[in-house]
């Protein structure tokens, strides 16, 4: 009888490939004592995960600190009339929900090896993050200088491009 090849994967146990994997990619086994519901930080991001909580919390307090005082500039000078601003408050309250629930979620994910967030939000939480996080706090944090050449610094300043000076 001929033994099996080494890409075959025949003559191996199912319990020693799953060990095997297991130490290579550094995991415990959590079913022995079955508990799911603790929360157990992946061996990667032991040592390192106040960090990435600091580099979480500074976009996240940024982009809701910014996007709170656009909404609150635009409805202070009641701006919101015009169609622009008014788009411009409507971006502002997703960012205003990505920056307060997304991006916490995604941390917790991304440093906590079991799920511990429900069933709801295993299947919601991918809804909220229609667009790579990474690129969405480079755009929450870049559409402010587009703000502020459409929002008027003065309030009773017409917009360079209203409906009565249209340069076209």
């Amino acid at each position: 009888m001929r033994s099996p090849a080494l890409g075959d994967g025949k003559g191996i146990p199912e319990e020693l490939v799953s060990a095997v994997m297991q130490v290579l990619l550094g995991e415990k086994n959590y079913s022995v004592n079955g508990d799911y519901s603790a929360p157990y930080l992946k061996p990667v991001v032991a040592r390192i995960y106040p960090l990435f909580i600091l580099l979480y919390a500074i976009p996240t307090a940024l982009g809701l600190t910014l996007n709170v005082m656009i909404i609150v500039y635009i409805s202070k000078y009641k701006l919101y009339r015009d169609v622009t601003h008014a788009f411009l408050v409507n971006l502002a309250v997703c960012h205003c929900v990505q920056c307060a629930f997304v991006l916490p979620i995604t941390l917790m994910v991304m440093i906590i090896q079991n799920w511990v967030f429900g069933q709801f939000l295993c299947f919601f939480l991918p809804l909220l993050q229609f667009e790579g996080e990474s690129e969405e706090v480079l755009k929450q944090l870049s559409w402010g200088p587009i703000c502020l050449d459409l929002v008027p610094l003065e309030p009773h300043r017409k917009p360079p491009f209203s409906k009565t000076a249209n340069p076209f």
